[in-house]
């Protein structure tokens, strides 16, 4: 079970927090899961907004990463359509161990890249790619691999 944390580097950052974390919480597959936290930044007394989403229990970390990617990437591409002008969103998902991943609105987002990443942060097993849909192995002149 893990967590995952949202920060925004974008404009306006803390407002931008605060419109995901509405739009979060309207998602049926997210209630109960969104808490809005203040970090510390180093050297500092005051706190960055943060996003919290959680994984407390066994076997659902796979359906709330598909719901948050879902979410997720809706969100971003409702900021795209803003305007060539604006600043859109820039949001760093951050999970337990440090590892993290930017979304920056302006630029095209791969939901299954988010969804693999979500998936590994809360604690589910990332899906292997079907066989049918899978790469095929290079073959050599001989027909061995």
């Amino acid at each position: 079970m893990g967590t995952v944390r949202i920060t925004s580097g974008g404009e306006g950052l803390a407002g931008e927090l605060g419109q995901l974390d509405d739009w979060l919480r309207r998602e049926p597959g997210l209630r109960g899961r969104v808490r809005r936290e203040q970090s510390p930044a180093p050297g500092t007394l005051g706190g960055l907004p943060e996003l919290v989403i959680g994984s407390a229990v066994s076997g659902v970390a796979g359906a709330l990463a598909t719901a948050l990617s879902q979410s997720l990437t809706g969100w971003l591409r409702s900021r795209r359509t803003r305007g060539a002008g604006s600043p859109g969103a820039v949001l760093t998902l951050t999970a337990q161990d440090g590892r993290s991943l930017t979304l920056d609105a302006r630029s095209s987002v791969d939901p299954a890249e988010v969804e693999r990443f979500l998936r590994a942060a809360l604690g589910g097993t990332v899906p292997v790619p079907d066989a049918a849909t899978a790469p095929a192995a290079p073959v050599d002149g001989d027909g061995g691999l």
